[in-house]
Formats: C-alpha cells, sequence, structure tokens
C-alpha cells in the first residue's frame, strides 16, 4: 500500500508540471496567432476605444510573462476567465458541456471493451479460418475509415434509411431532462426513477458512440489479436497443453490476461484522445458536448475558452494514464510501482 501511494504521490506531481507546461504552451500559442481577440470579440463596428477597454480587461495591453502570472493568479481561485464566444464564465461553459461529452466517450469506450476485446480473442482463438478473416475485415475498416465517414454513415442508414433511431441532441423533443446530479442523462434519469428518459438519452447515445467507437474498436480487436498469437506461442502455454488442458481453458486463462496489457494501454489512450476526435461526431450530431463548445473557441480566437479547453484535455489524458498504470499492475503481479511502473 505504501508503494502504491508513492507511485500514485509521484504521478500526480509529474501531472502537475505536464499541466503547467501545457498551460504555459497553449497560453503563449492562444496570444501569438494572428488576429486580435478584442476587435474579433466586439465586431467591426466596435470603436477604439471599445477595443482598447476590453483589451485592458483582458490583460491584453500587458508583456506576455505579466498575462501569465495573472491567468495563473485567477486559475488558482477557479476562474478561466470569460468566454468571448459566449460572454458567460469558461468554468461555466465546460460545467455544463462536458458532461456530455464524457458520457459520448463513456459509452464509445465501453463499447470498445466489449466488442472489441472479444473480435480479437475470437480471431486470434479461431486463427486463419473464416471467423479470423472477418474480424479482421472488421478492424481494418474500423482503424481506416475516419471517424466522420462512420457518423454520416451510420446516421443515413440507422436514422434516414430505417428510422430505427434519433438523429440530432440529446433528448427528443417533448422529453424532459432528468434533475442534474451528474450531468449524464442516463446515470440521471436511473437516480430520478425516469424510465422514459433514460431510454430516450440511450437511444440517442448510441449511433454517435458507436461512430466514435468504431475506430478504437478495431484497434483493439488487432491488438488484442496479435498478443494472444504471441501469447499462445509461449513454453508454459505450451506445457499447459501437454499436460492436456483444453485449448479453449488454455486460451482463457493463461493467454488471455497477459494479452490484456498492451491492449489496456492502448484502450486507455484511445479513450483519452476520443475527448479531443469527438468534435467531428458531435457536429454531425448535434451533439451539445465540449467538443463542439471547443471549435467554436478557436473560430472566435476565444483565448479564454481556448486555455480552458486544453487545460481540461490535458487533464483528461493524465487521469486515464494513471488510471492504465494502476489496472496494469493489478493485472501483472510482477509490476511493482515501488520500481516507476508505467
Amino acid at each position: 500500500m505504501t508503494n502504491l501511494l508513492s507511485f500514485i504521490g509521484r504521478r500526480l506531481l509529474a501531472s502537475l508540471g505536464v499541466l503547467v507546461g501545457v498551460s504555459i504552451v497553449i497560453f503563449v500559442i492562444a496570444r501569438v496567432i494572428p488576429g486580435d481577440p478584442a476587435r474579433i470579440a466586439l465586431g467591426p463596428m466596435a470603436s477604439a476605444a471599445q477595443v482598447e477597454a476590453l483589451r485592458r480587461q483582458l490583460y491584453l495591453d500587458r508583456p506576455l510573462p505579466l498575462q501569465y502570472y495573472e491567468f495563473v493568479k485567477r486559475s488558482l481561485r477557479g476562474d478561466l476567465g470569460v468566454s468571448l464566444y459566449t460572454n458567460r464564465p469558461v468554468v461555466t461553459e465546460i460545467a455544463q458541456s462536458f458532461p456530455a461529452t464524457f458520457e459520448l466517450m463513456l459509452y464509445a469506450g465501453l463499447m470498445m471493451v466489449v466488442l472489441g476485446v472479444p473480435v480479437g480473442v475470437i480471431s486470434a482463438y479461431y486463427r486463419n479460418r473464416w471467423p479470423d478473416a472477418a474480424a479482421r475485415v472488421v478492424s481494418l475498416l474500423g482503424v481506416t475509415t475516419p471517424t466522420f465517414v462512420w457518423a454520416i454513415f451510420l446516421m443515413l442508414l440507422f436514422s434516414y434509411a430505417l428510422g430505427w433511431l434519433p438523429t440530432l441532441g440529446r433528448l427528443s423533443f417533448g422529453v424532459a431532462p432528468p434533475p442534474a446530479v451528474t450531468g449524464l442523462y442516463t446515470v440521471d434519469a436511473l437516480l430520478a426513477g425516469r424510465g422514459d428518459a433514460f431510454w430516450d438519452a440511450l437511444r440517442h447515445l448510441l449511433l454517435p458512440s458507436f461512430a466514435l467507437a468504431l475506430s478504437g474498436l478495431g484497434q483493439a480487436a488487432r491488438l488484442t489479436r496479435a498478443n494472444m498469437l504471441e501469447t499462445l506461442g509461449k513454453p508454459y502455454v505450451e506445457m499447459a497443453r501437454a499436460f492436456g488442458v483444453r485449448e479453449r481453458t488454455v486460451a482463457m486463462k493463461y493467454a488471455f490476461r497477459p494479452a490484456m496489457i498492451p491492449t489496456l494501454t492502448v484502450l486507455g489512450l484511445d479513450f483519452a484522445a476520443m475527448l479531443g476526435n469527438a468534435f467531428l461526431v458531435e457536429n454531425v450530431f448535434g451533439w451539445p458536448g465540449i467538443a463542439r463548445y471547443a471549435v467554436q473557441t478557436m473560430l472566435h480566437k476565444d483565448l479564454n475558452g481556448i486555455v480552458g479547453v486544453t487545460l481540461v484535455i490535458a487533464a483528461v489524458f493524465l487521469v486515464v494514464n494513471l488510471v492504465v498504470d494502476l489496472l496494469v499492475g493489478w493485472i501483472n503481479p510482477r509490476i511493482r510501482f515501488s520500481q516507476g511502473a508505467r
């Protein structure tokens, strides 16, 4: 337990350093790209005096180090400034939009694990037979086809052609959102006993989350297959076969757990990367998430919004990496946290 706490403490300190580095880089980039944020925010009809007043309000009239100092001082108080795009606090915008994207990522990640890993196991178990060929084709299509193509295809097929699933938004018109507790509609609907809202929110989630998951799903299947085949050739697996252990038991008991270590690492990175890739899916399905908000902040050169969203994305990557490291240490007992296991 001491080793585990020490490992978590070291990783948290390193993560804090990474966040500081990311904040500096994105802060500088957001201020050196062409265009005056004050003029963009106020529009071409604003007077020079109004633009100058907003520049002073945003500390844009000060040297860059002093601007960053003011940013850090406000951030430590939980204030990321006011969004120039919506004229609302950036913290409020992130708090309202992040749960929608996180719910989308959560279901997409669940699909990656529940569908991708079994496909890889079946492909390895039936190597060079028709289930293997079918699984490899499906996984290849998932990896090579862009996410927005899957989003449009799924929408045309299941929404417009078949009419099975809804197209836009998180809830259908006329369905009231459940009382906000977590911001995740499916979870809040269950907590409130709102079965109608749960099923409606779930139906709205299926298409965008599946489109978002397909790339990672295909990668999970390919990695699981490759790792399973490599593990099945290990000497201890051959010894288990020599003792008469059934092939299915060999695959699931002796090969599956070691094969999951590299797959789990990649799945964690894919899950975190969804936050950056979700803007395509959110725009296609009209999903009111943080990725869609991030695109608008960049188009309007919203300095506070850009820095706030980037810090959230960096924090998600760091948290996911820490969780993956802990899971890998749990799966593989030979890894010791005191050795700085990654």
